[in-house]
């Protein structure tokens, strides 16, 4: 049996399903992450490790795991979500942990990705990435105002973003909430020079702005690379952050070859942080230097797939059916 765990409506698994299906496995247990499912038996010991999410047949047949998005279901009971809100923060943390453990024990199947590689660090990634010869942009992360006026000092131009996570979950009451867009953005000298020298705000990265040939985005999957060039330059809307979509002018977007080299490193960065499959994002500088900015454990990839006919989905599809 292949376990796969999502959420709902997630399109890329359900064209992954789909090449499964077509391919004739009927095995497939989809756990997203608004399902409870039966996180009660995790066991854990010297002889054995396995977890009864299903029932004990299903469970002893699990052969492949992917690990796509989502959390376990949390279920908080009435009384507690009206009761003190650490409670809450509690349970929450617990089912996080519980996550990670049954993720971790389904790692002794064929797997692709795991929870923990949700909280890959982006500053780690930038020291892995240049412990293993990759060129990565100068970067700052400071809430220190006079560092970065001495930072913005030595580049023309300076980009800021979040060192962590990009969207902000105000709540509004009970049954509605709005999502904010912490984007990537110029930090203009005008701005530099209005801070106040009183530090106000949380640490934040700065990088120097990289003048752009083109974007890449990198597909990385159990050492196969699918490489495609993004031509975000000819778009203002889109030349400091080609994420920042032109639905009425996108970008046009093409197959690519990486050169071998940065193929190889790329493979050994992944190595050393443990991850065998994700979305890395680089820049191809107008002479022709490859630079790494970040890798997304799950990112988007059918428009990759589909902008350069690769079988992405067929292949993660592949992966899991051998020897199921």
């Amino acid at each position: 049996m292949i376990v796969i765990h999502s959420q709902q409506d997630e399109s890329t698994t359900d064209d992954v399903l789909d090449w499964l299906y077509y391919f004739g496995m009927e095995q497939v247990k989809r756990v997203n992450g608004t399902n409870p499912i039966n996180a009660k038996a995790l066991r854990i010991n010297n002889h054995t490790q396995h977890s009864n999410l299903f029932d004990d047949a299903e469970s002893s047949a699990i052969n492949a795991y992917w690990y796509r998005r989502g959390h376990l279901a949390c279920e908080i009971s009435e009384p507690i979500k009206l009761g003190y809100s650490g409670f809450v923060t509690y349970f929450e943390k617990e089912y996080d942990h519980l996550t990670k453990g049954i993720s971790q024990v389904f790692k002794q199947y064929r797997n692709i990705n795991s929870f923990e590689d949700t909280g890959t660090n982006k500053l780690t990634n930038l020291a892995v990435a240049a412990g293993v010869d990759l060129l990565i942009p100068d970067t700052l992360v400071t809430a220190d105002v006079k560092a970065i006026k001495a930072f913005s000092a030595i580049y023309p131009r300076i980009i800021t973003k979040a060192i962590g996570h990009n969207r902000i979950t105000a709540t509004i009451d009970d049954n509605s909430y709005i999502n904010i867009a912490v984007d990537t953005a110029i930090f203009d000298q005008d701005k530099i020079n209005a801070l106040p020298e009183e530090n106000n705000f949380l640490p934040a990265v700065f990088q120097e702005y990289l003048e752009k040939k083109y974007e890449l985005r990198i597909f990385y999957f159990h050492g196969q690379v699918y490489s495609m060039a993004i031509f975000s330059q000819l778009n203002e809307a889109t030349k400091v952050d080609f994420r920042k979509h032109d639905t009425e002018t996108p970008n046009r977007c093409v197959p690519y070859q990486l050169p071998e080299d940065i193929e190889k490193k790329l493979g050994r960065f992944m190595q050393h942080i443990a991850m065998n499959s994700g979305s890395i994002d680089m820049v191809v500088t107008p002479s022709g230097e490859h630079v790494f900015l970040e890798v997304n454990p799950v990112g988007q990839l059918q428009w990759l797939s589909a902008n350069c006919n690769y079988p992405i989905e067929r292949e993660i599809a592949k992966f899991l059916l051998h020897d199921s």
